[in-house]
């Protein structure tokens, strides 16, 4: 049995202890996608996300070191188009989508990716403080996802990572405690030295296999069949901590076994 992998949908948050309560102190850092006052064309245009490129962007070391045990996996360049409604399950959303093709040269999964750059504004020349924050996932989905991943990388270059294989059907919320490591189905793994008060990128990504993905929504676009939605990124400060982030965004996901 060889198991395969599929389209996801994210809404990520990052978020204080306090969200947990549904109380998010202070004003957001950043806001970007549905509802939000930046729309995803918005950080596109400006730079602020990016799709990623392995050849030129490199692979962040515990990616690497994560996706060794789940088989051969091939790190494949991205594309992004914003601001697409896209229906998952009994939901629509207005969302950032990502897209990607696997090699198709024996390879297990295809892992795409994309960056949210949270170094620039004002007070974040030495990025910001995350030891105190939380991620928070809604995930749902179309079939096949293997695994889904965050990964932040300090002033300095290093990186932290928490990676999800098999992650839950349909719409559920995932919370990642970032001064901790494994937790609650997700992986750890940290690159020597990594600096977490001084955050300056937070990447995401899919890994996806050889199935039959579901069309791409209306208006993607052509020539790339894997995808995924994101609907939206919030990043808050958090009490007690100067620059602690928060961040909101929405994955789609679905693991399907292959006969």
């Amino acid at each position: 049995m060889k198991t395969t992998l599929a389209s996801i949908g994210i809404a990520c948050a990052i978020a204080a202890p306090s969200a947990l309560a549904g109380n998010i102190m202070g004003n957001p850092l950043v806001a970007i996608g549905e509802n939000q006052p930046v729309s995803w064309t918005q950080a596109l245009n400006n730079g602020r996300i990016r799709a990623i490129d392995p050849a030129t962007d490199g692979v962040p070391g515990p990616d690497l070191r994560f996706y060794a045990t789940q088989g051969t996996a091939a790190f494949v360049a991205s594309a992004l188009t914003p601001d697409l409604m896209v229906e998952l399950g009994d939901e629509t959303h207005q969302a950032l989508v990502m897209q990607w093709n696997p090699l198709m040269q024996g390879e297990d999964i295809a892992v795409a990716s994309w960056e949210l750059d949270i170094s620039t504004g004002p007070g974040r020349a030495n990025g910001l403080n995350l030891s105190r924050g939380m991620i928070h996932f809604s995930l749902g989905a179309p079939p096949g996802v293997w695994d889904i991943g965050v990964s932040l990388r300090d002033k300095n270059g290093n990186w932290a990572g928490w990676f999800m294989p098999m992650p839950p059907l349909n719409w559920t919320f995932q919370w990642i405690d970032l001064s901790q490591g494994n937790q609650d189905g997700w992986f750890s793994f940290v690159d020597p030295g990594f600096d977490i008060s001084n955050v300056v990128a937070v990447r995401l990504n899919e890994a996806g296999a050889m199935v039959t993905f579901p069309l791409p929504p209306d208006g993607a676009q052509p020539g790339f069949w894997d995808w995924n939605a994101f609907n939206s990124i919030i990043i808050t400060p958090t009490p007690g901590a100067t620059g602690l982030v928060g961040i909101a965004a929405l994955c789609m996901l679905r693991r399907r076994r292959a006969p």
